[in-house]
């Protein structure tokens, strides 16, 4: 998080240029977010262009998604171009985004605001006062009840598609099973013939005898193999889904608590 000052005419220039970051780009910590934010005083010029600037130069070389969320009292007053650099901060990668958050505006200032957040592939929301702050925040960003409900059955339907895979496969590995008996049934009539018709010695019918039985159970081994190999991931898959699922859910419900 990045704070701007002063409000005097004669610092313009100090104050469109220096961007002082007062909670360093890390894990987010609500404690010690909320201490650093009770620091900041909104005042003086807004360099909005050079704000998105210096937040695209501090994660250049990063391929983690980032939304940039801007929370201004006002359009651009430093002569910048946040429409351009909203633009290039999100083309830098397609997860980027840059949310403008628009407090007490006046009209043309809302126009502007709604530009850059429109040109950094982000939404722009307004607010009056703190409860419509917080309300418009909620609305816009935090999942209702039901979303978090059929985001989790989107990721529960994608393991149910897993299922019917797994299903498919099984049923294929039956087939080769039931193939492998067939061929055994086949080798062994064919054995039989031979050695009726003495086309082969007893010695020789106990030999391909034994080879036959081989190639049967080697060829069930490997079924079994593979069989077990696909249950033990789609199992390990399940369980990444649930966990998913129940991360996001319980994150989800304790964002709404704090904005309820």
């Amino acid at each position: 998080m990045m704070k701007i000052s002063t409000q005097n005419d004669e610092d313009k220039q100090l104050s469109c240029t220096t961007i002082d970051e007062v909670y360093p780009l890390q894990t987010y910590e609500s404690t010690k977010f909320a201490e650093a934010v009770d620091s900041v005083e909104a005042k003086g010029w807004t360099p909005i262009a050079n704000a998105i600037k210096t937040a695209r130069e501090k994660m250049a070389g990063t391929t983690e998604n980032v939304t940039l969320y801007i929370i201004s009292d006002g359009a651009e007053t430093c002569d910048g171009d946040p429409v351009a650099e909203a633009k290039a901060f999100a083309s830098e990668d397609g997860n980027r985004s840059v949310n403008i958050i628009g407090f007490d505006v006046d009209q043309a200032g809302e126009n502007s605001l709604k530009e850059v957040a429109a040109a950094g592939n982000g939404e722009y929301i307004s607010a009056k006062t703190i409860e419509d702050l917080n309300n418009s925040i909620k609305k816009t960003w935090v999942p209702s009840f039901l979303e978090v409900a059929s985001k989790s059955n989107s990721l529960l339907k994608h393991w149910g598609q897993s299922f019917d895979e797994m299903t498919a496969r099984a049923k294929l590995a039956d087939r080769i099973h039931y193939a492998g008996l067939n061929e055994k049934s086949r080798f062994f009539s064919a054995l039989n013939i031979m050695r009726g018709q003495k086309m082969i010695t007893s010695e020789q019918y106990e030999q391909l005898k034994e080879r036959i039985e081989k190639k049967n159970k080697l060829t069930l081994h490997v079924k079994k193999e593979l069989d077990t190999k696909k249950r033990e991931e789609n199992e390990a898959e399940r369980q990444q889904i649930i966990e998913r699922v129940n991360k996001w859910s319980e994150r989800m419900n304790k964002l709404r608590d704090a904005n309820s």
